[in-house]
Formats: C-alpha cells, structure tokens, sequence
C-alpha cells in the first residue's frame, strides 16, 4: 500500500486488527499480511514540523459471495460472565453453520453445509493472535475477535489465507466473544443499630448480579438465630454476648449461561451497647381456687436467663422463660419473685401478696322429692346439665326433672370457686292429668283462695305446697279440698303437688 499526501514526509498507518507483519510504518509505503484483506488501510501524512496534513483510507474487499445464505460463526457468542474468584477460563469454541442455501465452502475443499477441516478461526486479543480455535484454550478476561481462515494449502497460520466468500462461492465467518468478571458485592443491615444483651436483631441480607439465588447465613459469635439460616434474606436472632456477628453468603446462579455458580461472603458486626437487665413479668390470672393453676409470661428485656420463685405452689422454682402450671393448693396470699440476669448483671422484681388462693366452695349435693331436685342452698350461682348438656335457664338452687337420665350441677360461690354435684338415673314421675282430667288453677297469681279445676268431686288427694327453698309450707292428705287457702303465706313463687295414688300434677302459682 502506497500513501500520496503531498506535502507529507512521515505516515502513521493502521490496519484492521486482524492483520499482522507490518513493515516500513512511518514511510510512505508498506507492506502486510492480510487474510482476506478485507477493512479499512489509513495513512496519516505528517510534515516536517509533525503537523498533521490529512487522512488517506482505502476500504479493502475481500470476494463477495455468490451463492448467498448461510454463515459460519463462532460458538460461544457474546458476553460470558464468570465469578470474582475466576482469574482464567478454559474455553473450547467451535464452529456453527446457521443455515440457508449457498453455505458450501466452493474451492475452499468443503462440502455443502460442512466446514472443510482446514477452515478455522483465527482468535486475536486486539491485534495479538492468540491461536486456531477448535482446541480449548486458557483465556483471561476481555474481549476476543475470530478471523475464518483457511489452511488447505498446507501452510500453518499465519501465513495461511483468510476466507471471506471461498472465492465467490458464498458463506463467510467471524465474530466476537467477551468474558467478563462479575464481582459480587453482598451486603447487610440490621434494626435496631443499637442493641442490647437479650434483644432482638432483625437483619437483612442482599447482593447485586444476575440470578440471585437462595443465599445462606452463619453465626460466628453473640447471636441465637430465631428464624431459619438458609434460603432467606432476613433472619431473625437474640443478641446473647458481645462480640455479635453474623456471615451473610449470596450465591449467583450462572448455570445454563456459561460458567458455574458464584458465590460471596460478608462479615457484620452488630453495635452491642451495655444495658443493664430488667426484670418485669405478668400471669394469667392473680386470684385462682384452691388446687388451681396460673401461667406467667415473662415481660423482661434486655435479659438471657432467668430464676422464678414461687412460694406455697408446685413447683415453687423454674428457669423457664415463660413458666406454666404453677399450682396452689393450700388458700392464702403468696408472694412471686423473678430474678433476670445478663452477662453485666441481674436485676429482681418480687411482688408480695401477688396471688390470692380462695377455698375451694362447700361440697354439695343433690336430692330428689318428686320429679323435683334440690341443692345445697346458698351459692352464688347454678348451673344445670342433663346428661352433660347445658340446660339454658336452669340457673335456680332446684330444678323440676322433664326427662329420665342423668343430671348434674355446678355451683359457683362469691369468689367465682366451682363445685360439682351429679344424680344418676333420675325418674321423672310428672304427670299433667289425674283422674283422667287436665287439672286447673286459678288465679294465678292468688291473694287468698287458690281453686283447684277439673278435680273429680268426692276424689281424695293429697295436696302439698313448697316454698322456692324447698321447705314444705302447706300440706292435707287425704282430704277432699277443692281450695286452698294462701292467706298465710308471703310473696313469692311456690310449687303446688296434688296426687291422687301414683298419679301427680305439679305446677307453679305466685301469691301475691
């Protein structure tokens, strides 16, 4: 190649990269070797003061092709990332044809869609060539160019030719591969900044890159992990001393992309501030019955052990956290005393009188007068079960049976202390009719006279009459009453019995 710049008395040229053995650079003429020769070949012409005078380019073509269609091309393409640790790559490229009519290699010695043997890439590092590709080959980092050469003739590169179009027979080759570092850079925070002995940290773990994969957390010293340490970004833990640190490890999935996985470690110290311990608790209940039992739930902070006790129950000591089922089985007033402890000290919080132990209520029991049972008066409140089934309304000291079975009874006591009674195989005797008849009363309510309807005249009975206590208050037997004279009795509600033998009819009036 010859430059005519007038004036010039010095060249600087430049080739494409992929041409080598320059000689005579700085004269007006030089020579290269080119596979191909295809690219730009500049001149810059300088005087003698080294001014610059212009630039001369002649655009180098190598054969164009004539049977059109595919391309050979280099395989790997495009960026490959590789992990931070990676200082080399052992890279095996080939060639690949992508198809299309006229891909023969024509004089080059191929055959229609098959690369000749002698047909390789060339692979430069810029303008350094680095070697025939179709061997594996250990590579840094950086961007690397592929030139399709040809050594049928037998020469060895570089002396070999380059093939653009196989002599017009068509189908060319070249491309660029890049592999490039990822450095991975995991990172750490954590809430609160400032922490303390028995506190709870809460950290969270990240990273940058491509495909973020399940990272991964390890504790080297201070810490008691609440949460799970794999697969999440966050973890959860107890500050227990000082030094606190945790490692947090990403991992970078590139399998399926080129290289491998990656992976990267941070170390993170947690800022642990001495705070003294503070003792503090509640429970689930402070006024219990006799034989009852009370949780407590541990309130403390800053705290890593703990000592309870509990005077008069069982157990009276634990080292739980959160102790459960202490148990009081003698009535009177107890003290609780917590003791919370952290590596710079304790602290004590003890509650006199804290829990009251009430009696447990009287026993009661249960007796039957008729299709009526009575229990112990004097309770607070009752409740009724038939055959273990609450009965809603049955909340007197008595209950009239409706049905044969079991029955039992709850009785509470100002304290709100339970006792339980149970009759068995109750016989309900009631009966709505005697001699046949539905009998009557009236008025209900009654001032004086309570008339008794639909008795049978000259029918003998006996008549009984019951206060809400169950004390008898009014009784004729064998008589032949058809009033009943309620002048004597007080306000309130009262329960009638009239048999006549087996058959009884109960019912209720007030008196006014």
């Amino acid at each position: 190649y010859t430059a005519n710049i007038p004036g010039a008395v010095s060249f600087s040229w430049t080739v494409p990269a992929t041409w080598y053995g320059l000689t005579g650079q700085g004269a007006a003429q030089i020579t290269v070797t080119c596979n191909g020769c295809a690219g730009p070949v500049c001149a810059e012409g300088f005087d003698s003061i080294g001014s610059s005078l212009g630039t001369q380019c002649l655009n180098t073509i190598s054969g164009a092709p004539t049977g059109g269609g595919g391309n050979w091309h280099l395989n790997p393409s495009g960026n490959n990332p590789v992990c931070n640790n990676v200082s080399s790559v052992n890279v095996t490229p080939t060639i690949v044809y992508d198809g299309g009519g006229g891909g023969c290699m024509g004089n080059c010695g191929g055959v229609y869609g098959t690369p000749n043997p002698n047909v390789v890439f060339a692979l430069y590092s810029g303008t350094i060539f680095q070697g025939i590709m179709g061997t594996s080959m250990t590579l840094g980092f950086g961007t690397f160019y592929a030139a399709y050469v040809d050594t049928t003739s037998g020469r060895n590169f570089p002396q070999a030719v380059q093939v653009g179009a196989c002599g017009g027979c068509g189908g060319s080759g070249s491309g660029t591969f890049s592999i490039n570092q990822i450095t991975l850079m995991p990172w750490v925070s954590y809430t609160p900044n400032q922490v303390c002995i028995g506190d709870t940290v809460f950290l969270t773990g990240n990273g940058t890159s491509l495909n973020f994969a399940a990272p991964s957390w390890s504790v080297n010293s201070g810490l008691t992990p609440i949460s799970s340490v794999w697969n999440i970004i966050e973890l959860q833990a107890i500050v227990t001393g000082t030094p606190a640190s945790v490692n947090f490890t990403e991992y970078f999935d590139l399998t399926g992309i080129f290289w491998g996985t990656c992976e990267a470690t941070i170390t993170q110290n947690i800022n642990v501030i001495n705070c003294p311990a503070s003792a503090s608790f509640q429970s689930s209940n402070t006024t219990i019955c006799e034989n009852g039992c009370i949780n407590f739930t541990n309130a403390s902070v800053h705290s890593t052990s703990f000592q309870w006790s509990f005077p008069g129950a069982t157990p009276d000591t634990s080292t739980d956290i959160n102790p459960t089922n202490i148990c009081y089985s003698t009535p009177g007033t107890y003290d609780v005393q917590l003791v919370a402890t952290n590596p710079i000290g304790s602290d004590t919080l003890l509650l006199s009188s804290y829990i009251t132990v009430y009696p447990a209520p009287p026993a009661q029991g249960i007796s039957q007068s008729g299709d009526t049972l009575f229990a112990n008066a004097g309770a607070a409140s009752y409740q009724w079960y038939f055959n273990t089934f609450i009965i809603p309304g049955a909340t007197d000291y008595f209950y009239i049976a409706t049905s044969n079975g079991d029955y039992n009874l709850i009785a509470t006591d100002a304290n709100g202390c339970e006792v339980e009674a149970v009759i068995f195989n109750v016989a309900a005797s009631l009966q709505s009719t005697v001699d046949s008849q539905q009998l009557t009363i009236f008025p209900n309510p009654v001032e004086d006279k309570l008339v008794i309807g639909n008795l049978k005249s000259g029918t003998a009975v006996d008549i009984f009459i019951y206060n809400l206590p169950g004390e008898k208050v009014f009784s004729a037997v064998d008589c032949r009453l058809r009033t009943v004279d309620c002048g004597q009795l007080t306000t309130g509600m009262y329960y009638l019995e009239i048999s006549v033998g087996e058959k009884v009819f109960r019912t209720k009036f007030v008196k006014q």
